[in-house]
């Protein structure tokens, strides 16, 4: 076998060891320091790309959590309106009872009928002035063909729930023109109370499926955002065992590798204190 001092071939293969070894000792301190297995798109494309669409996603679906709330709030305060109108036909409905009583006398009925005008001002106070976000939501504003309400419920275009809110004043209801003050007036009134509160339950009725809607939407949003972030976990994250394991292997090749480079440094030298007189 020859003898080669000038190219020390066993000094740049342990060298080119340190090197290899060195570069995995940083990759694995880097992902332990950092959590993260995926530190810049080199260290795997694919799953870089993956994991960054992933996030885009992860973002808009949180965005979309954050304001279900909102329209569900939205939502629920123009069902909290619509049940004080119901409330409010119900108390009307009870004076048209009493009036249409023989018992009542002229005087009764004028009483009645001061409290039923006070009542209907009320409907339209309440069906004008529920707002939410400075949007007026009983008054019309949202009835069919004149505008509709949409709320955003996933991360995509076009994923939406829409209500339409029909005009809920007491013109809209047919109570406007209803009037206790005689019995046979009392008696109409009965019969077109009894329209407006099937015509506004049933308002209240449409306006929370909307809302059980919305709140189904957030759960299975909400079980979209636990997913998509179990899915960029395991793309990005790094195995804490693994990379343990692996910072202690190359550890101990770098301590090896200079070892053996020290040592092939030396290996001319001894040579030639070998092969030349001293």
């Amino acid at each position: 076998m020859a003898i080669i001092t000038r190219t020390n071939l066993a000094a740049i293969s342990a060298y080119n060891g340190l090197v290899s070894a060195t570069k995995l000792f940083s990759e694995s301190s880097l992902r332990l320091s950092t959590g993260l297995r995926i530190n810049n798109p080199s260290d795997d494309p694919a799953g870089y790309v993956f994991s960054e669409r992933m996030k885009t996603n992860l973002r808009s679906l949180e965005q979309v959590q954050r304001y279900n709330q909102t329209s569900r709030s939205m939502v629920q305060t123009a069902s909290d309106g619509i049940s004080s109108i119901i409330d409010l036909l119900q108390d009307m409905r009870q004076l048209a009872v009493a009036s249409a009583n023989s018992t009542l006398t002229t005087a009764d009925r004028t009483a009645n009928q001061t409290q039923f005008s006070s009542l209907r001002d009320q409907i339209d106070s309440v069906a004008n002035n529920t707002f939410f976000n400075a949007k007026s939501l009983l008054d019309g504003s949202y009835d069919s063909g004149t505008a509709t309400l949409k709320f955003q419920v996933g991360a995509d275009a076009n994923m939406t729930i829409t209500l339409n809110i029909s005009s809920l004043t007491a013109a809209a209801i047919g109570v406007s023109t209803l009037s206790v003050d005689t019995q046979d007036n009392a008696n109409t009134a009965l019969t077109g109370l009894d329209s407006a509160i099937d015509l506004v339950t049933n308002e209240a009725a449409n306006v929370a499926v909307v809302d059980n809607r919305l709140e189904k939407a957030g759960d299975l949003v909400s079980n979209q955002i636990e997913n998509s972030t179990t899915a960029i976990s395991g793309v990005e994250d790094t195995d804490i065992a693994e990379e343990a394991i692996k910072l202690a292997l190359t550890s101990i090749l770098r301590q090896t590798s200079s070892a053996a480079l020290a040592q092939a440094n030396l290996y001319p030298q001894t040579v030639l204190s070998a092969i030349l007189p001293g």
